[in-house]
C-alpha cells in the first residue's frame, strides 16, 4: 500500500500547526484589506471590475476562516477545502496572468517590436552574405 506524505514542519521551521495559523491570519487580513479596498474602488471609480475582486477576496475570506477553525479544531476536511479552493486560485491566477501577458497591449509592443528586430536581421545577414557570394565570385575570376 501507498505511504502517505507526512509533514511536521512548515517552511521556516516551526511547527505545521503555526505555520498553517499564521498562513490564516495572513490570508484574512489580506483578503479583508481587498474587500475594503476594491469597495473603496467601485464606489469612487464605479469600476465593474472591483466586483469580480470582491468576489474573489470574499472567498479568500472564506477559506481563510475554515483554514483557521480547521486548525484550531483539529479538523483535516476543513483543512483540504482550504488546500483545494487554493489550488484552483494558483491555477486561475496563472491563466489569467497568461492571458495578460499574450494579449495586453504593454506587452504585445515589445514582442512585435522584437519580432521585427529579428526580421530585419535576418534580412541583413540574407543581404551580406549575397553580397559577399557576389564579391567572391568576382574575386575568384
Amino acid at each position: 500500500m501507498a505511504e502517505k506524505c507526512v509533514v511536521s514542519q512548515c517552511c521556516c521551521g516551526c511547527t505545521l500547526r503555526t505555520g498553517a495559523l499564521a498562513t490564516a491570519i495572513f490570508c484574512l487580513v489580506s483578503a479583508i484589506l481587498n474587500v475594503i479596498v476594491n469597495v473603496h474602488a467601485l464606489v469612487s471609480e464605479r469600476a465593474q471590475s472591483s466586483w469580480f475582486n470582491i468576489i474573489v477576496s470574499v472567498v479568500v475570506l472564506i477559506i481563510a476562516i475554515l483554514l483557521l477553525v480547521g486548525v484550531k479544531k483539529e479538523r483535516p476536511n476543513l483543512i483540504r477545502i482550504w488546500i483545494y479552493v487554493e489550488i484552483v486560485l494558483v491555477i486561475l491566477t496563472l491563466i489569467s496572468s497568461l492571458i495578460v501577458f499574450f494579449t495586453a497591449w504593454d506587452f504585445g509592443v515589445p514582442i512585435i517590436s522584437l519580432c521585427e528586430i529579428m526580421g530585419e536581421k535576418h534580412k541583413w545577414e540574407r543581404e551580406i552574405t549575397l553580397t559577399l557570394r557576389e564579391m567572391s565570385g568576382t574575386l575568384s575570376k
